[in-house]
């Protein structure tokens, strides 16, 4: 459920929450004042009427036929009474008036009081009513016997005003709103700007992300001290500007790359069609310019399958039919062949160890047939190339070794970014793209794998494809062809 609306500012919300939190506390704590006070009231009040009640009651069973007594008693009680405005009646038992206090007969008349109690009751169980001018009163009346032995009785009514306590009460409640008033305005406008100063990070935030663009990837959070609150959604940003700039660095390579492979065959492809429309040619040379822009077609193919590939495996889009592979078979078969390009340049090759793999058999071919293609393409005659198969803990270590021109140092962590390719490379095969063992790591990365390379120039490169335990691999069920 949506409580504010959601162009609020955050500080708004914040200052609304202080402000009716506040208030919720205020108002507990006003009407609990106000419920103890009234209660105080009510309970002294009821106090004093027993305690007035008693007192008559003995007087008048002391005294019985002492009516001069009971006047002087009475007004004696009214003169020193703590209560401003206390009355007290005493009838017969016909209702007539025997005894009142001043002034009782115009404030509140004898039939506004309730029925009177039992005699024998110690209990007074005042009530309210309401005098003849409409002031409130707390009243109580009951019967008095005068004699043991005789059934002569008379009734006491008591009332005590309580407009002083009605009063006073409306007075504490006025003030007690009052207060709710202004706390809840001091406190809203206090939550608002504490919430100001403590958003201010959050601005800082934002002035450096504001300053983020593709041309200025380099700004980072984490030299400037954050609260702890907000110092893990800083470095989070900062390691996704890394990324990002990274990712933009390699974008812009691989523009830079792509453009070049392209550029080639495609200015190869116009050049022989200019130099043909040039002047008349025979069928034979249209022919030979026609086969021979098939190739570079051919090698754009490849180029646009391998780039499709890469794309599909980047956004996950290419799910992987996973089963029991026996290695040393799927090699058996790849290596089939290759024997003929190995025959051709005198290339020793073997093959050693064996294990059951749990992958998908398409991928793991052409993995491996990219691994012995860049093998065979970069050894040089009378050289050797040795596959090897291993298992431990559960995991298959398949690995391609060569006695090629080998890869120096610093680039062993570029040769599986995308075109890459190093001069020796070039040099050797014009025709490549450095899109193979860029291929050989999504594969890898669709299998939970890893590559490893080691290489030494002018000795020869290995490269391991590390797979994992089968319950470490992500099931995935097919494969776009």
């Amino acid at each position: 459920m949506r409580v504010f609306p959601p162009a609020w500012p955050i500080a708004w919300r914040l200052a609304v929450m202080y402000a009716l939190s506040l208030f919720l506390l205020l108002a507990i704590a006003a009407g609990f004042l106000d419920w103890t006070l009234t209660s105080e009231m009510k309970r002294d009040n009821n106090e004093f009427l027993a305690v007035e009640m008693q007192s008559l009651r003995t007087l008048l069973k002391q005294r019985p036929g002492d009516v001069q007594a009971w006047r002087e008693e009475i007004e004696r009680e009214a003169a020193g009474s703590r209560r401003p405005r206390y009355y007290v009646r005493i009838l017969d038992e016909q209702g007539s008036i025997i005894v009142e206090m001043p002034g009782m007969n115009t404030a509140i008349g004898p039939h506004s009081f309730p029925p009177p109690i039992p005699m024998n009751s110690k209990k007074v169980n005042p009530t309210n009513a309401i005098g003849t001018d409409g002031r409130p009163f707390v009243v109580a009346s009951q019967w008095v016997k005068l004699y043991r032995s005789e059934d002569k009785k008379r009734l006491i009514q008591i009332a005590l005003d309580t407009s002083h306590d009605e009063e006073t009460i409306a007075d504490y409640r006025k003030k007690a709103l009052l207060v709710l008033l202004l706390g809840v305005l001091v406190s809203a406008t206090l939550g608002f700007l504490i919430a100001k100063a403590g958003l201010q990070p959050l601005a800082k935030l934002t002035q450096v992300f504001t300053r983020v663009t593709p041309e200025h990837l380099n700004e980072r959070l984490g030299s400037i001290s954050w609260p702890p609150e907000i110092a893990s959604a800083a470095n989070a940003f900062d390691s996704m500007l890394q990324r990002l700039e990274r990712s933009f660095a390699l974008l812009s390579q691989f523009s830079g790359d792509l453009a070049h492979e392209l550029r080639t065959p495609i200015t190869n492809l116009r050049g022989e069609a200019e130099v043909s429309l040039g002047r008349a040619r025979t069928a034979e040379e249209y022919r030979r310019v026609i086969e021979s822009s098939l190739e570079e077609y051919e090698r754009l193919s490849r180029v646009i399958d391998n780039l499709l590939f890469l794309a599909r495996t980047d956004t996950r889009n290419t799910v992987v039919r996973f089963s029991r592979v026996n290695v040393r078979t799927e090699i058996d078969a790849i290596m089939e062949y290759f024997e003929a390009l190995a025959e051709e340049k005198n290339i020793k090759i073997s093959l050693s160890g064996n294990a059951l793999l749990n992958a998908d058999a398409v991928l793991f071919r052409r993995a491996l047939t990219n691994l012995l293609s860049n093998a065979f393409q970069y050894t040089d005659a009378n050289g050797s190339v040795a596959i090897t198969v291993a298992t431990h803990d559960g995991r298959v270590r398949v690995g391609v070794a060569d006695s090629g021109i080998g890869i120096e140092k610093i680039h062993l962590e570029k040769v599986l970014n995308r075109f890459f390719r190093t001069e020796k490379a070039r040099a050797m095969n014009s025709q490549g793209n450095g899109l193979g063992l860029a291929i050989v790591k999504s594969i890898m990365d669709l299998h939970g794998g890893t590559v490893d390379i080691e290489s030494i120039p002018g000795q020869g490169t290995t490269v391991h494809l590390n797979f994992p335990q089968p319950q470490n691999q992500s099931k995935i069920t097919n494969l776009s062809s």
